[in-house]
This record gives C-alpha cells, structure tokens and sequence, in this order.
C-alpha cells in the first residue's frame, strides 16, 4: 500500500491551520483516506469528492467552501486552473500541494499564475505506459482549451477522448482510429484519472 513521505506529510501538515478547509483530490484512494487523517489531526476542514465526482462538482465544492489548500495529481489541479480561466470565477485557493510525475514541472507556472497560489510539487513514481502517448496527452493538456484528455494505442490505431471547452481555439489533433470529443459544458464529465482503469498521472 502506497504511503507518503515523511517529509511530504511535515510540509502539508504546516500548511494546515485548525479550521483551514483543505481540498482533497488525489487519483489513488490509499492516499485520499491517508490525507483525509492528516487533515483532521490538524483540525483542519477535509473536501473529499464524492466516488465517481465529475469536474464540476470538485469545482463547486472548492468554490463553496473556500478551500485554501489543495492536494491532487497534476492534472487535476491544472483542471482547476483551466475552469477558473474559462469561466473567470476565482478559487481561494493559497497553497496546491500538486502529486506529479518527473516530467510534469511544466504546469507548475500555469498552476501557480492560474490560480494565484504557491505550488509544492511532490514528484510521485511515473507510471509505466507508452512514452508517445503520455507524450501527447502533456502536448494537449498544455493547451487552456482542453480540460482533459485521455489516450490509448488501440488494435486499429490511436484512440483519443478530449474534453474542451467551446469557442476556444484548438491545437491540431492527429489522426485517430477513434475520436471523441467532449465539451466540459455538459457538466457531468469526470476526470480520466479518476476513471476506474484509467491510469494517468
């Protein structure tokens, strides 16, 4: 069973003051329970979604209770970025302890500037998959217009999902075997890495 860093938990549990409401929001389970725990021990507010939770209820449940302290994979942070930019509702969020893998950094700005925060990057074990798709999903995710993405190498050839956002300019995709394409706008699109076997960082 995965655990965190002795030294990851010191920095979080000093980011926490009693009553300070802490979004919650990493992929992997073992580490929402572990930090829901570290939370309360420091009479700290936990924000868990729900199982199955779509983008917009972890916006919404950021936004209503004025979360300062954010702690999720990469991408899902960086989501909360692009939906503040899209939608030009500001979070409150201060501090985003944000769980990424070694070649992640470049979001870091965009986290940090998106959402007026400072960032605490955790470097995690990277996954194992093909390069060329994870190298594709980071050339996609770096554009504000698309929330998520997710790709895999299927029998007929590369198959895509990407949710985006309307009216916004578009990176050129490539040819697809399968390609579907989501507006986030319909509200109930849940993150890929939240998506029981599907394995992003």
């Amino acid at each position: 069973m995965a655990h965190l860093d002795e030294k990851v938990v010191e920095m979080i549990e000093n980011l926490i003051q009693p009553n300070t409401p802490v979004l919650i929001c990493p992929a992997e389970e073992e580490y929402v329970r572990e930090l829901e725990m570290l939370v309360r021990r420091k009479d700290g507010i936990p924000l868990i979604p729900k199982k199955g939770y779509a983008w917009k209820d972890l916006f919404r449940l950021a936004f209503s209770n004025r979360a300062s302290v954010a702690i999720g994979q990469a991408r899902i942070v960086q989501g909360l970025y692009k939906l503040v930019h899209f939608y030009r509702i500001s979070l409150k969020i201060k501090h985003a302890v944000v769980l990424c893998g070694p070649q992640d950094d470049w979001m870091f700005g965009d986290i940090a500037s998106g959402l007026d925060c400072r960032v605490y990057p955790v470097v995690m074990p990277e996954k194992d998959g093909n390069e060329s798709i994870l190298r594709l999903e980071r050339e996609l995710l770096a554009w504000t217009s698309i929330l998520d993405c997710h790709a895999v190498a299927g029998e007929s050839g590369l198959e895509l999902k990407v949710v985006y956002f309307l009216g916004e300019r578009m990176p050129l995709l490539p040819s697809c075997a399968k390609l579907q394409m989501i507006p986030c706008q319909i509200g109930d699109v849940a993150p890929f890495s939240v998506i029981p076997g599907v394995n992003n960082s």
